[in-house]
């Protein structure tokens, strides 16, 4: 038996500090955008010849912003556990 590394489910809380994950490309010259957790949007997903799947979002305020913005649970990773 395997044992997961990875949360399974939501991972971040409201308040929770978070960062964007840059993936594609140099990401040395990106400067790290910071944020706070203000709202979780969770909706259940269908898709054909699967089973129906939760998905998270989360709405961000972004460091020196002052409107929200939502991005899905993969794009972010948590600055509490760095």
């Amino acid at each position: 038996m395997v044992a997961r590394t990875t949360k399974v489910g939501q991972r971040f809380a409201i308040g929770e500090r978070v960062c964007k994950r840059y993936r594609l490309g140099d990401t040395r010259t990106i400067p790290p955008r910071r944020g706070v957790v203000k709202e979780v949007v969770e909706e259940e997903k269908k898709m054909k010849n699967r089973a129906p799947f939760k998905a998270y979002s989360y709405q961000i305020l972004w460091d020196g912003s002052r409107s929200l913005s939502l991005h899905a649970q993969q794009a972010l990773r948590s600055l509490e556990n760095d």
